[in-house]
């Protein structure tokens, strides 16, 4: 019982970094394709009727690539860090209303609040605002075009505050989680086989 509680401790906080890295790492490759490509200054043919920033144009079409696959990371591994923490208060006797039990359940009901917000009302309306803008841009409706990019950027900061709050809890889950294994008796940091039920 008590290597079980072990284990599933240790996937959660195996699936909590690589949640964090993910995230830490599509922060570090925005603030690096952005001004890269202002630097390179492009010129694409297919914007040619949209006279100005092709180089926002470009590094945009990327980066929402890269934060599309954020949000299919960060969901899978939402669900593994929260599956193996339920399985280890569960079946495995993980208490819950341990010191560090309350906070890392509160700092994963934030971080699955800011996912949650971002995927459901940021995330869509920001797409579409990047689509339309895309089809103006296209056609050569500028006017339009930059109306739609003033609604995309209108929400930019809320959308790097989500991913900020999301980076922050993740960091706070990583120190619980460590915290947890060290006050627990089955826990490998602690070199102890001790047949209690937890702390």
């Amino acid at each position: 019982m008590h290597r079980a509680r072990a284990t599933c401790q240790g996937v959660h906080l195996a699936a909590v970094a690589l949640w964090l890295g993910a995230t830490i790492m599509t922060g570090v490759a925005a603030a690096i394709a952005f001004p890269t490509m202002r630097d390179l200054d492009p010129a694409l043919p297919a914007f040619a009727d949209y006279p100005t920033d092709h180089w926002m144009i470009a590094a945009g079409i990327v980066m929402n690539k890269v934060f599309a696959i954020l949000d299919y990371a960060s969901v899978a591994l939402a669900i593994i860090a929260l599956q193996a923490l339920v399985i280890a208060a569960m079946p495995c006797r993980l208490r819950l209303s341990a010191p560090s039990s309350i906070v890392r359940l509160l700092a994963l009901a934030g971080a699955l609040a800011s996912l949650a917000y971002s995927l459901f009302f940021l995330r869509p309306q920001m797409n579409a605002h990047l689509r339309e803008f895309h089809d103006h841009a296209l056609a050569g409706r500028i006017a339009q075009a930059d109306a739609a990019r003033a609604a995309f950027d209108a929400l930019h900061p809320a959308a790097s505050n989500a991913l900020s709050l999301i980076a922050v809890a993740l960091l706070i889950l990583i120190i619980a989680g460590i915290w947890s294994l060290a006050t627990d008796p089955a826990s490998p940091l602690r070199g102890e086989d001790v047949n209690e039920v937890d702390r």
